[in-house]
């Protein structure tokens, strides 16, 4: 059988996957206290001794609530601005999800992507 570590934050998490080495980490991006997508950044940059954290452990990331959020959030934006289109706290917003939505994506490979894009038309 397995055992099931469970780490609330990303904090918690970095701790679990140097003392435990988990044969696979499961990781949302959306964490109390940062992304999910900095732990995997943290993961893949360790050197495997100093933080003895194995850069090569497997890593399933969901990617797809996050960019389902960020269109949410986007979608719920743009109709504040078409009410208020001097509201340059609300352009700032836009942007700033825009930007993060694009870095979400830059961050994929094709076959996540690809992944993502057949998700969400079969759903």
């Amino acid at each position: 059988g397995y055992e099931l570590l469970v780490a609330q934050t990303v904090a918690d998490a970095l701790v679990l996957l140097e003392q435990e080495r988990p044969d696979l980490a499961v990781i949302d991006v959306g964490l109390p206290d940062g992304s999910g997508l900095e732990l995997l950044r943290a993961v893949r940059g360790a050197d495997g001794v100093a933080s003895r954290v194995d850069p090569t452990t497997p890593i399933l990331v969901n990617y797809r609530e996050k960019l389902l959020v960020l269109d949410s959030a986007i979608s719920e934006t743009r109709n504040q601005i078409a009410g208020n289109r001097f509201n340059s706290h609300l352009r700032r917003e836009l942007l700033a999800m825009y930007q993060e939505k694009q870095r979400t994506i830059s961050s994929l490979t094709f076959q996540e992507l690809l992944t993502i894009s057949c998700r969400k038309s079969a759903g």
